[in-house]
């Protein structure tokens, strides 16, 4: 009997590696042997990445080959990017960790490309045979935009030495001179728009958290050097000069529980009713409000609706602009 149970344990075990071999083989890429938000990412199973999320999960966690192994294909933006699962790349972005958006993509064990840049070039390879059913790149490409991410040509990072910390350095990679060599013209479009975006009071809602949170400390700058009847020059003819797509203000971070009260189950969102932060009571007023209006489920839920409640942690100065 106990050699048939272990004949049946090896061969589920057998079954399991050669499912996970297949896998592997099938997209090209090692499947991760965790943390399980990189698995989730990898799967682009957004709904368990959000729930991983709220319960604390680290945004900035890297995928590992085999138990205690090496990195590989690097962290969890960084598979979600690779495969185009664009639902994925939201939720990291909705945890406010700016990391991400400087985060490389590992390449033989090295790092290489933070995420836009390896997206752009991912769109444009015509052996890139990832983007499957449910992958929307151009999507990724605008929530990363969205979120600041930098245009700047940026230089590959083929190695790192772990007892000086130098770094060797290989070719200079431009995303946008990329997009224009493929011949891409909704690609270039979307880029070009980005390194115009020029900012105003006007386009304020339109800029990254963090670029409005920095137009707001320049705005209290502005009404500390000069009289009040000085400020509206300031805002619409200063401002433009100092506040970039890129710009990062000391935006607070967002609470877990807020930015992913989807998540939650409803005993945790009422128990918020009763919390001492402002904002997490109003995000959970908005998402009983949603979830009593029959559209409970997340994966029903626009994305507006997602991160309406984000408006209730903006300060005066940031609303007000």
């Amino acid at each position: 009997m106990r050699r048939q149970v272990r004949f049946l344990q090896g061969t589920q075990a057998r079954r399991s590696l050669l499912h996970t071999a297949v896998e592997a083989l099938s997209s090209g890429m090692p499947v991760p042997a965790g943390p399980p938000l990189v698995v989730a990412c990898y799967h682009g199973q957004w709904l368990e990445v959000r729930r991983l999320l709220a319960a604390g999960a680290d945004p900035l966690a890297v995928g590992l080959l085999g138990p205690g192994r090496i990195p590989i294909g690097g962290p969890a933006i960084a598979w979600a990017v690779h495969f185009g699962w664009h639902n994925c790349v939201e939720a990291l972005l909705a945890t406010g960790n700016l990391q991400l958006l400087e985060q490389r993509q590992f390449k033989l064990g090295h790092p290489g490309l933070p995420p836009l840049v390896t997206l752009v070039k991912k769109m444009t390879d015509p052996g890139h045979i990832y983007f499957g059913l449910g992958s929307h790149p151009l999507e990724c490409l605008h929530l990363l935009l969205e979120a600041g991410a930098s245009l700047d040509p940026v230089d590959e990072v083929l190695c790192t030495d772990l007892r000086s910390g130098g770094q060797a350095t290989g070719p200079r990679h431009d995303a946008l001179e990329c997009a224009r060599e493929s011949g891409n013209e909704d690609l270039v479009r979307v880029l070009e728009d980005a390194t115009r975006w020029r900012y105003s009071t006007q386009r304020h809602r339109r800029f990254p958290r963090s670029a409005r949170y920095a137009a707001a400390e320049w705005l209290r700058l502005g009404y500390r050097v000069g009289s009040g009847a000085l400020v509206p020059v300031w805002a619409e003819h200063v401002l433009p000069f100092l506040v970039s797509r890129t710009s990062r203000g000391a935006a607070p971070r967002v609470s877990r529980q807020v930015a992913f009260i989807d998540a939650l189950p409803g005993a945790q969102v009422e128990a918020m009713l009763e919390s001492d932060d402002s904002a997490e009571r109003a995000a959970a007023t908005l998402e009983l409000q949603w979830r009593a209006s029959g559209h409970h489920e997340v994966v029903s839920r626009p994305r507006s609706e997602r991160t309406k409640c984000f408006g209730c942690l903006e300060g005066s100065s940031v609303r007000m602009l």
